[in-house]
């Protein structure tokens, strides 16, 4: 299985070490500086996320991927890729800009949080979610939410291949942790 991955920041880079332990990982569009030192390192090709709106890179994403997989993706993913093969999002369970941040200020409101993966269609963050995993954190700051849900994000890159290539997911993993 080939798999396109369009990824920032911190959580791109902890779903691209998920993506390559259950797939091919051709080229990683990006503009984080974070992911782009993985990707030499790892001599994995990148490519600035501005250029994911070529001709060129959708054709290369068309024909040598199965599937793209979002994880904190700043573009918008052009409606010929979602027309043309598999596109998943992986992002925290609120929906918008700065989701965390949001979250702390509301807080008093609700104690959880989480992370979702949700198929992507031409109307932003409205396509069918395959698992939304919420549950309380104990979080004060930004940087402490994302280190509180990152590992989740392993978790749902492995059930997103998996998903992909038929295989049953449990659904023991999404027990609530309050």
């Amino acid at each position: 299985m080939k798999v396109a991955l369009l990824a920032e920041e911190k959580a791109g880079m902890i779903g691209l070490l998920a993506l390559l332990t259950q797939a091919e990982v051709p080229f990683v569009i990006t503009c984080s500086h974070d992911v782009i030192q993985l990707c030499e390192l790892l001599k994995i090709e990148h490519m600035y996320d501005n250029w994911l709106h070529t001709p060129k890179i959708i054709g290369r994403i068309k024909k040598e991927c199965d599937w793209l997989l979002c994880i904190h993706g700043r573009v918008i993913v052009p409606d010929t890729l979602l027309k043309a093969l598999p596109c998943v999002n992986i992002h925290p369970g609120w929906d918008g800009a700065n989701p965390a941040a949001r979250w702390l200020n509301r807080k008093s409101e609700s104690d959880c949080f989480g992370v979702k993966a949700h198929e992507m269609t031409e109307e932003i963050d409205k396509g069918d979610i395959y698992r939304n995993k919420l549950f309380a954190l104990t979080a004060t700051t930004v940087k402490e939410v994302y280190n509180e849900i990152y590992p989740y994000y392993v978790t749902l890159v492995i059930e997103m291949c998996k998903m992909y290539n038929g295989e049953a997911v449990s659904q023991h993993v999404w027990k609530s942790e309050k």
